[in-house]
């Protein structure tokens, strides 16, 4: 009998990964340079950059814990697959 990883649980992983690599293509990490001092000035434009850098550190983040589930569902598919069909 031949054992394949779950299908299931990959494609899973790629939908994490394709998600993450959509967050991290987000127009939001070309905010902070669209806000530069050619643009505007002053503690409203501060503001808008640092709510602007916390956003992306919250993506970065959201990314990051997308691939680390991409992963271990991988690593399960592995140690547990499932009858060739």
């Amino acid at each position: 009998m031949t054992t394949t990883p779950d299908p299931d649980a990959l494609e899973r992983a790629r939908a994490l990964r394709s998600l993450a690599a959509r967050i991290d293509a987000s127009v939001l990490h070309d905010l902070v340079a669209a806000a530069g001092d050619d643009t505007w000035r002053g503690p409203t434009a501060d503001a808008f950059v640092a709510e602007v850098r916390w956003a992306e550190r919250r993506c970065d983040d959201a990314s990051a814990a997308l691939r680390a589930a991409a992963r271990g569902l991988e690593r399960a598919a592995a140690a547990h697959p499932i009858a060739a069909r």
